[in-house]
């Protein structure tokens, strides 16, 4: 095994994972080829010079994410299948294993309420169900009125029973990740022409939103199912422009402008 192998397997690993799990994956290997040069069973760790493995402080970042105006677009040119699953992850800010865990009956039409309890993990090549990431990803909330009409809708045309998942693929079933990125959302990223956008930005998207809204801190953190709120912050902190622009208002209607302005014109001349 040389740095050149190590060097394809991340490569390869970059196409298809986000920067936190490649940085995992190839953690345990470093540690595997590590402990082989202790035991004498390597003299030296193929783990030499390797590129593209982001630090965490490299990913700890605030991320931008699409407007409305911009997932409408991109709802545009998706398919009727997996529209709403943009919607599920751009408004509501669910992670990709829990928008394809939702079933029908996850959804509470009398109280439009949300319930995340289940996701969809990959293992070994096959999708089968799986617990929720931490005790905060399991979660209820509120989801706008046309949202849920939307859904409604969704659950209509499809004539799914509740015990099924709310998104499936065309040959029924979970909705696999990679399939779904190669098929579906790089040819409507490309389409939208938000080259470089990936599923996951959906979730800064809602961060932000929720900002632009107005929500609380907590309610942003319960709604993204974070145990820490420095996650919330530090992370998901997107702030869209117009939020930086209403803050830019609420301070200037805190002064009075005229008394502000009658007292520069009334003021001395400053000698030049």
């Amino acid at each position: 095994i040389t740095p050149h192998d190590i060097q394809r397997i991340v490569n390869r690993m970059k196409r298809k994972l986000q920067p936190a799990t490649v940085r995992t994956n190839y953690g345990v290997l470093r540690a595997v080829l590590s402990a082989a040069v202790q035991a004498d069973k390597l003299v030296r760790s193929p783990c030499r010079g390797i590129r593209g493995i982001k630090s965490p402080q490299a990913t700890r970042r605030t991320r931008g994410g699409l407007t409305p105006a911009q997932m409408t677009r991109l709802v545009g040119v998706m398919p009727a299948e997996y529209q709403p699953m943009v919607l599920v992850g751009g408004v509501l800010g669910l992670r990709w294993s829990e928008v394809v865990g939702l079933r029908v009956g996850s959804l509470h039409f009398a109280n439009r309420r949300l319930a995340v309890s289940e996701t969809v993990a990959e293992v070994e090549g096959r999708l089968q169900p799986a617990d929720v990431k931490t005790d905060a990803s399991r979660r209820t909330f509120a989801v706008p009125q046309w949202l849920m009409d939307l859904l409604q809708l969704h659950i209509e045309r499809t004539g799914r029973t509740e015990d099924e998942y709310l998104f499936q693929a065309p040959e029924g079933g979970p909705v696999r990740y990679t399939n779904f990125r190669q098929r579906v959302w790089l040819p409507a990223v490309e389409a939208a022409g938000f080259d470089g956008a990936s599923f996951h930005d959906l979730r800064h998207s809602s961060g932000g939103l929720l900002r632009q809204a107005h929500a609380h801190t907590q309610v942003i953190q319960q709604r993204l199912g974070h145990q820490s709120s420095r996650t919330t912050t530090d992370i998901y902190g997107w702030v869209p422009d117009e939020t930086d622009e209403e803050a830019a208002d609420a301070l200037g209607e805190l002064f009075d402008s005229r008394v502000l302005f009658a007292s520069y014109n009334n003021g001395n001349e400053v000698p030049a």
